[in-house]
């Protein structure tokens, strides 16, 4: 099985010390604002730092005169199959559960999907069972209005919108994708996307038509831009896909390459040119969203940009963690940059 090489690497303490000229545990004393160093020189790294894209481990404490001494985690799912099974939940899961272990952060996780037939809301927030919690993904509007009522509450969502929020760079990762095709002569180029009521979605979807002008984009068809909603994964999701795929791939002019906004599109997409006799990437280039850990897992590797799950959850963390110290900080939306993962499904235009 081929394997992925990660074209950007995430920038280390390492990194950020010798562009500053200081040692390691000079940046990681600046990053934590430690009295040892100067004011000036904190400044100066932090400033450095946010430029580099550099983003630490959150603390091994993340509070010192906790109520309960839990930190919550509520995964916008109806059960852990669900999470687990999702390119984006699974790994943040996965990452946050790993920082709470190395941190001995004692922690509570629950399940909670925003369309769940049972109107309640989870027991971490009704009951005032942590004292801050981390949101992944859409866990519906009863919920967040709940927290939001919770003036002193602290918390952080983790791929949807909230006051304090941690974001892919949806916007800046379709340019970027769209760029790596364009300079190897795609103009044909589709796009097929996930549901629309996800803020990421409809940013990927809003990015790539911002992108047909500049580019010079060849539009050929109105379906060449789709995006797969709610009612597509109730019924047969992979199926209206493929069936998507064969029709834009199955006339004269066709797109030279597609950008899938989920590694499942992009198999799909794989396997429905490989149905028509489409070889990838000679005839057809196939980009995708997703996990370094689903990349390994697939034949052909599909070239991806990748979600930084370390830097979103160490980043989430982070503001969690000044909220609970209830310290007073402006309402914060960071997002996180992609990284570019080669496979073997792109390639030049035909």
């Amino acid at each position: 099985m081929a394997k992925s090489k990660a074209k950007t690497k995430p920038v280390t303490s390492r990194d950020v010390a010798k562009r500053a000229g200081v040692s390691q545990a000079t940046v990681s004393l600046a990053m934590r604002g430690s009295d040892q160093v100067s004011q000036k020189r904190i400044e100066q790294i932090r400033e450095l730092a946010r430029e580099m894209g550099y983003f630490p481990r959150a603390a091994g404490q993340m509070l010192r005169n906790r109520k309960t001494g839990y930190v919550g985690l509520i995964m916008a799912a109806k059960d852990p199959e669900m999470a687990v099974s999702s390119g984006f939940m699974g790994p943040v899961m996965a990452q946050v559960v790993r920082t709470f272990s190395e941190n001995q952060t004692p922690y509570l996780v629950e399940f909670h999907h925003h369309d769940t037939a049972e109107q309640h809301l989870p027991r971490q927030v009704a009951s005032g069972m942590v004292d801050g919690i981390l949101v992944v993904g859409d866990v519906g509007k009863q919920v967040t209005h709940a927290l939001s009522q919770k003036a002193d509450f602290p918390w952080v969502s983790i791929g949807e919108p909230s006051d304090y929020c941690v974001l892919n760079d949806a916007t800046h990762a379709v340019d970027q994708a769209v760029e790596k095709i364009y300079n190897l002569g795609h103009r044909r180029i589709a796009y097929a996307g996930g549901p629309n009521i996800y803020q990421e979605h409809r940013e990927s979807r809003a990015g790539f038509e911002k992108c047909v002008k500049p580019y010079k984009l060849k539009q050929m068809a109105k379906d060449w831009v789709r995006s797969f909603d709610e009612e597509d994964r109730s019924q047969d999701f992979a199926n209206h896909v493929y069936q998507w795929c064969r029709t834009v791939l199955g006339r004269k002019h066709r797109p030279t390459a597609i950008l899938c906004r989920s590694d499942a599109i992009a198999r799909t997409a794989v396997f429905a040119a490989a149905s028509m006799d489409i070889t990838l990437p000679r005839d057809l280039s196939v980009i995708s969203w997703g996990s370094a850990t689903r990349i390994a897992q697939s034949y052909p590797c599909i070239d991806t940009m990748i979600f930084n799950t370390e830097a979103i959850v160490s980043s989430a963390m982070d503001l969690l963690s000044k909220r609970m110290k209830h310290t007073v900080i402006k309402p914060q939306t960071i997002r996180i940059p992609m990284l570019i993962s080669e496979g073997m499904t792109v390639g030049p235009c035909p």
